[in-house]
């Protein structure tokens, strides 16, 4: 049995001392101290692998490999096809229906003045060109400031743009304003 002056004072321990002796905990330590300096040197050989030519080398090897792994999927009809199952779930149909419910509250509460006729007019004005591409396509409306950011639905704050051009803008705010 060892004497209560043998632990340490540790306000959150039992009795206000620590569970183990101080012999206990320098052995402790120097356990830790031993297992730290073989991690760091672990550590240590494997940065000096990555820096080294062959080390970058193999680094360069995989991560051709995994842009190759994900362009595959990526191209391929296994993430098309698993986005189509996500989309006819029950909870890609809620989260779509939680998107238009939002789309449709910001539309709402937006000043909304723009009627076909301005609409005709702002493509007309832009010769039937994509704002941003200059292509002749099938054109848009695209918020210049969009309705997330605080736009609003008027004549000012419309343009037209390709489906694509539209999609890529996203809903980022326009320096291209006709």
């Amino acid at each position: 049995m060892k004497r209560l002056d043998q632990f340490h004072l540790h306000a959150l321990g039992r009795f206000g001392r620590t569970p183990r002796c101080a012999d206990c905990l320098c052995e402790i330590a120097r356990m830790r101290l031993k297992t730290a300096e073989g991690r760091n040197a672990q550590q240590l050989a494997r940065f000096k692998f990555n820096h080294s030519e062959h080390g970058q080398e193999k680094r360069k090897q995989w991560d051709r490999a995994r842009v190759a792994a994900r362009r595959e999927y990526f191209i391929g009809d296994r993430a098309k096809e698993l986005y189509r199952k996500y989309r006819q779930s029950s909870k890609g149909k809620e989260s779509k229906a939680r998107r238009d419910a939002s789309r449709r509250a910001k539309v709402r509460l937006a000043i909304r003045d723009l009627t076909v006729a301005q609409w005709e007019a702002i493509k007309s004005a832009q010769g039937g060109k994509c704002a941003i591409c200059r292509t002749t396509a099938v054109l848009t409306r695209d918020h210049i400031v969009p309705l997330s950011k605080g736009g609003q639905h008027t004549a000012l704050n419309i343009q037209g743009l390709c489906g694509p051009c539209n999609s890529r803008k996203g809903n980022r705010a326009s320096a291209i304003a006709i």
